[in-house]
């Protein structure tokens, strides 16, 4: 996946994003139903999941997403190099703009996401968080698979079940 986000930044900052927010926090399709924005105060107002450029990183405010009554609204801050790329693409996005437009531009519907993630990623949401998963184990990451577990707010037992491919 890091090759793929790497060489996608500049021709499609769009994918690019999805990809690092995928990468780095293991989210679902609903979590990147959000919008792009600089002010923080308005991430915390808006009903909606916002994605907040900061000075050297992305602070992902989570208040729509699958487990959400279990852990209440998520604040991910996505840094380093990752972070710094995320900004990047962002910015060239825009503020005040979705993640995930339509080919119009306009804001991709809710009942439409996974589709249309789908078709900018290249692969379906699942797929996606089964091979880092799986990249991690294969590294020997218990740490780094609970990190992703927390981020996405999912229990551990749920990842081995569901998601640990075959050694």
């Amino acid at each position: 996946m890091a090759a793929a986000i790497d060489e996608s930044a500049e021709k499609d900052p769009n994918r690019c994003a999805m990809l690092i927010i995928f990468e780095q926090l293991g989210c679902r399709i609903l979590d990147l139903g959000g919008t792009i924005t600089v002010n923080k105060k308005a991430a915390e107002a808006a009903e909606g999941n916002s994605f907040v450029i900061r000075s050297k990183d992305v602070l992902v405010v989570r208040k729509v997403y699958k487990t959400v009554a279990i852990y209440g609204v998520k604040h991910d801050a996505i840094r380093g190099a990752r972070g710094r790329l995320l900004r990047r693409c962002l910015l060239k996005i825009g503020d005040g703009n979705a993640l995930v437009r339509l080919v119009n531009g306009k804001p991709c519907p809710r009942e439409q996401l996974s589709a249309r993630i789908a078709a900018v990623c290249q692969a379906s949401p699942t797929t996606l968080f089964k091979s880092r998963v799986n990249v991690l184990r294969q590294a020997g990451d218990i740490t780094g698979i609970k990190a992703l577990a927390a981020t996405r707010g999912t229990n551990m037992e749920t990842i081995v079940k569901y998601y640990v491919g075959e050694k």
